[in-house]
Order: structure tokens, then C-alpha cells, then sequence
């Protein structure tokens, strides 16, 4: 693990620059937006008890496939569809450009959420274009 980057991500500066830029990526009616504050406000609450985070959970799931397709072209499963991914995310564009748009989404949430996680299991190069446009 890279601890320079680590360090980097879990500074209160940085994170409002993350806050700030999910608001700005926020769109009304999708989804994913829609889903992933229920779970903050939910998880805010000490008295609820723990629950799977299902926005997460899709969105690891969805970089999985949609990697995938972009650069194998290959579909996960018979049932998936690209345009399923484009809805639940409100995202537009060909193929790389609805890449680059979700990774920015990807990365964004997780090293809100949990930055130990994503710093250890993803790509350090990734981490450090992503940091300059912070």
C-alpha cells in the first residue's frame, strides 16, 4: 500500500473535495444517487443495525463487468445489458467515454467511503491522474 497516497486521500481536505465533488455529480431521479444517500442516512443512525450497502456492492460489481465489455467487448452474462448501467448511474457515451465516467464515479465514492480498500487493490497510476483532478 502506498502510504504517501493513503495519506493523501484520508486528509479532511481532501475528503470535502470528495463530498463536494459527489454533490456536483449528484443527479436528481437516478438510481445509484438515490439509493446511496438512503444508505448514508441509514448507516448515520447508530440504532440501526448493520446492513449490506447495496449501492456499493453494485458499483464493485459494475466495474467488474463493465471492464469487462470495455476492453474484452465481452458481456458478463446473457442477461446484462450496457444501457442498464448508463440508467442506474445516469451516465451517457460510447463505450470508453461511459468508462472514464464511471471509474470518476467509482473512485470518487470509495475513497470517500472506504480509502484503505481502494489505495491497496487498485491501480496506484489510476489513483494519481484521479488525484490531480481533485
Amino acid at each position: 500500500m502506498n502510504d504517501s497516497t493513503l495519506k493523501y486521500f484520508t486528509k479532511e481536505t481532501t475528503k470535502d473535495k470528495l463530498r463536494n465533488k459527489i454533490v456536483a455529480m449528484q443527479k436528481p431521479g437516478v438510481p445509484f444517487w438515490d439509493m446511496f444517500a438512503e444508505q448514508i442516512l441509514y448507516e448515520s443512525n447508530p440504532d440501526n443495525p448493520n446492513k449490506t450497502n447495496i449501492p456499493l456492492w453494485n458499483l464493485s460489481c459494475t466495474k467488474r463487468d463493465l471492464s469487462l465489455y470495455c476492453k474484452l467487448g465481452m458481456k458478463p452474462n446473457r442477461h446484462w445489458q450496457v444501457s442498464h448501467v448508463k440508467n442506474y448511474f445516469g451516465i451517457t457515451g460510447t463505450k470508453h467515454k461511459l468508462e472514464e465516467r464511471f471509474i470518476e464515479i467509482y473512485l470518487t465514492v470509495m475513497l470517500l467511503v472506504m480509502p484503505e480498500t481502494i489505495i491497496k487493490h487498485d491501480d496506484v497510476e489510476m489513483l494519481d491522474n484521479f488525484r490531480e483532478t481533485l
